[in-house]
C-alpha cells in the first residue's frame, strides 16, 4: 500500500464507531441538501479535519469531501440532489 492514510482512516473510524463501521455499506443513501449543509457548516464551525466530520455524521470521508467541493464551487445550489448521469 503506498500511502498510510487509509490505514490511519480506517484506525480513527474503528476506535470512534466500533468494527462494524469499517463495514462496506452496498445501499446508496440519499441526503437532504439540508443536511449537506449541516454537515458543512460543523466542520466549518468546529474547524475539525473532514475525516473527523464524517466520523461524527457516520457518513463516508469521501462524500464530506465532495459536499465541500460542491459546496465552494456552486455555493448552496451545488448540494441540491442532482438527476441520473448529471456527473457534475
Amino acid at each position: 500500500m503506498p500511502s498510510k492514510s487509509p490505514i490511519y482512516r480506517w484506525v480513527h473510524e474503528a476506535e470512534a464507531n466500533g468494527l462494524n463501521y469499517l463495514i462496506t455499506k452496498k445501499s446508496h443513501k440519499e441526503y437532504s441538501q439540508d443536511f449537506k449543509l449541516s454537515v458543512i457548516e460543523y466542520h466549518k464551525l468546529h474547524e475539525i479535519s473532514r475525516l473527523d466530520t464524517a466520523i461524527y455524521f457516520k457518513i463516508s470521508p469521501s462524500q464530506v469531501n465532495s459536499w465541500i467541493y460542491r459546496y465552494n464551487h456552486y455555493g448552496v445550489i451545488g448540494l441540491r440532489r442532482r438527476p441520473e448521469g448529471d456527473d457534475r
